[in-house]
């Protein structure tokens, strides 16, 4: 068998030698230095140890301060919270007047002294907001903390803007709008639905008194049938309207009226539609009179309808007019029980509904003044009573003489309550 030639082991071997060869000569090829080996016997020399390097360093200590700054106090209140915000900006310059004066305000100089020196803490207070729009577009706000509420209207037109009107603070007694008794007529009309609420004949006629910062008053009410003028009071609302009656009753009874609140039986039925069944207790039961069913005595919830009966029934009461009149205080006085435990935040809600389905003389700012003051009053401070009076006859029609008791009624009265305080 021929044999592979080796060309590959020489070549490596001729590389290793030549490899070899360049590791021990001391010229270079082609220098003409001869090629002779180093043949000393002397131990290849050994580097000595290296010192280690001496490094020079200069240590310094370094001292930083650090200085915090601690920010200034707040000097004013901001709210947070479920508050419009324009409300909420004009809840904000009340409260920030409060703490500082010379801030400007949009308040009432009333409102703006009863509030001085009040105590407001400045920084991020939690408030709650609601606002309604009525009829005749004003708006009505109301901004509540843990120290009260505050009621603001904004009027339709040029001049509009929030602006407080009422304020109601924990620790101080409330400011609601014009100092000192208020007196207002409260009319109810047998206009059916349909018909003309202001110009038919007056079923209810009351006058509703209060003092607002005490949170008392009286609600009179007139028998339909007193004889005045030559008339029977119910009759002389058709052709005269609300304005009418206002003259007369203010004439008769001297009282300084503010206006007055009149609804027929439509806008009744939708007050009591927004406001919901009335929760009522009556001290007796009481018979209808008529096919409609009778009341039981004690508590019960009414319906609108049931409501509104419950306002007209006179023939099975035992005093006919003078018990319908005290009735309808009751359910004057119920209605406002249920509105008060809905909160400070439900009356822009009511005063919108009452300028659907009412009507008045009054303009915004005294409508929710007096509504803010029957929203904190206590319905057990308010008495509800009808005039004295005697039962006659003028020809053949049976009519209520008022006569010395309501006068010395009227007298007492203007100060807003009955009795001594």
């Amino acid at each position: 068998m021929a044999r592979r030639p080796l060309f590959l082991p020489a070549v490596l071997t001729l590389a290793l030698a030549l490899g070899a060869g360049a590791c021990s000569s001391v010229g270079s090829p082609g220098d003409g230095a001869p090629l002779t080996s180093d043949t000393s016997s002397s131990p290849p020399a050994t580097a000595a140890p290296s010192a280690p390097p001496t490094t020079s360093s200069s240590t310094s200590t370094s001292t930083t301060t650090s200085t915090t700054t601690t920010p200034p106090p707040p000097t004013t209140l901001t709210l947070r919270g479920d508050v419009p915000p324009h409300l909420g900006a004009a809840a904000e310059r009340f409260y920030n007047h409060v703490i500082d004066p010379a801030r400007p305000t949009a308040m009432p100089p009333g409102l703006a002294r009863h509030v001085a020196g009040y105590p407001v803490e400045p920084g991020r207070v939690k408030a709650k907001g609601s606002v309604a729009t009525l009829a005749n577009g004003d708006r009505v706000g109301v901004v509540v903390t843990d120290a009260g509420g505050v009621v603001f209207v904004n009027p339709a037109g040029p001049n509009r803007g929030w602006r407080p009107v009422a304020a109601m603070l924990d620790g101080i007694e409330p400011w609601l709008g014009p100092e000192g008794p208020r007196h207002l007529l409260v009319l109810g009309s047998d206009a059916r639905v349909g018909q003309d609420q202001l110009n038919l004949r007056a079923d209810s006629v009351h006058i509703l008194s209060m003092r607002p910062r005490h949170g008392d008053g009286a609600l009179v009410g007139f028998p339909r049938d007193s004889w005045i003028q030559g008339s029977k009071l119910t009759d002389l609302m058709p052709g005269r309207g609300p304005e009418g009656m206002l003259d007369i009753i203010g004439a008769t009874s001297g009282i300084n009226l503010e206006g007055y609140v009149a609804v027929g039986f439509e806008g009744f039925l939708g007050l009591m539609e927004d406001l919901g069944d009335l929760a009522i207790d009556l001290p007796v039961a009481m018979n209808s009179g008529n096919t409609w069913d009778d009341y039981p005595e004690g508590p019960q919830v009414l319906d609108p309808q049931l409501t509104l009966r419950l306002a007209r029934i006179r023939k099975g009461l035992p005093q006919g007019d003078f018990d319908r009149s005290v009735n309808q205080g009751r359910i004057i006085l119920a209605a406002l029980s249920m509105v008060q435990e809905r909160g400070l935040r439900y009356l822009p809600a009511w005063v919108a509904s009452y300028s659907r389905h009412g009507f008045t003389d009054l303009d915004t700012e005294a409508l929710v003044t007096f509504a803010a003051a029957a929203q904190v009053a206590d319905p057990a401070a308010i008495t509800n009573m009808v005039l004295p009076g005697s039962v006659g006859f003028v020809g053949a029609a049976s009519v209520v003489f008022l006569g010395s008791g309501a006068e010395a009624v009227y007298a007492d009265l203007t100060d807003a309550i009955i009795g001594n305080e």
